[in-house]
């Protein structure tokens, strides 16, 4: 499978949702594609206007991922919206590609069923079930800013930061271990042991 990462982008996205996972993918040598549903391009929730790479028709349905970023926004309230990128998710999970959907996307993923047998969270387990009427899957939501089950991450909107984690460690990126040193660090700055064992390394 090759080294690429979808991100799938649309009117309103929240940037701040994939701003802490994109540059680590790259870091590490993922090329990292973007695809709207025209391929035109779309302004951000900050009113940042992008020029996706491609059109999501015209990606090459023999072209392997090793995962899907659906950033989330305010869009994926309205059942009418997403329906092309939402019809390919089943098939692409099937294929072993990890879908990874961050605030409004989970309202997106409960509503083709991916979320009905694994562990997952949202924004609000009341507002997922109100807005996705066949989704089952209440009694696997948790309650923490970011989940990963067979395949399936997704988070709150206000846990950005432990949504890159759980990709980083999905995709093997950094050890569990690392991730976790890495998510206290940018979070909460507590300093990983590698600048710890640096600064004795070359003391004052």
């Amino acid at each position: 499978m090759n080294n690429q990462v979808l991100v799938y982008l649309h009117e309103g996205y929240a940037d701040w949702e994939i701003g802490f996972i994109l540059p680590e993918l790259a870091k590490a040598g993922y090329g990292v594609k973007s695809v709207s549903t025209d391929g035109l391009a779309v302004k951000s929730m900050g009113r940042i206007s992008i020029l996706p790479d491609q059109r999501l028709s015209s990606v090459d349905p023999m072209e392997s991922f090793h995962l899907v970023i659906l950033p989330g926004g305010d869009s994926w309230n309205d059942p009418n919206n997403h329906q092309e990128i939402l019809a390919l998710l089943p098939t692409w999970h099937r294929k072993g590609i990890f879908i990874a959907g961050i605030c409004g996307a989970v309202i997106g993923l409960a509503r083709t069923g991916l979320l009905n047998t694994v562990k997952h969270t949202s924004n609000y387990l009341p507002l997922t079930q109100q807005l996705a009427p066949n989704y089952t899957g209440s009694n696997l939501h948790s309650h923490r800013l970011a989940e990963a089950d067979q395949g399936l991450i997704t988070a709150s909107g206000i846990g950005a930061m432990e949504f890159s984690c759980e990709i980083l460690k999905a995709l093997k990126v950094f050890s569990e271990a690392r991730a976790e040193e890495w998510l206290n660090f940018y979070k909460h700055a507590i300093p990983p042991q590698w600048m710890i064992k640096m600064t004795q390394k070359y003391p004052d």
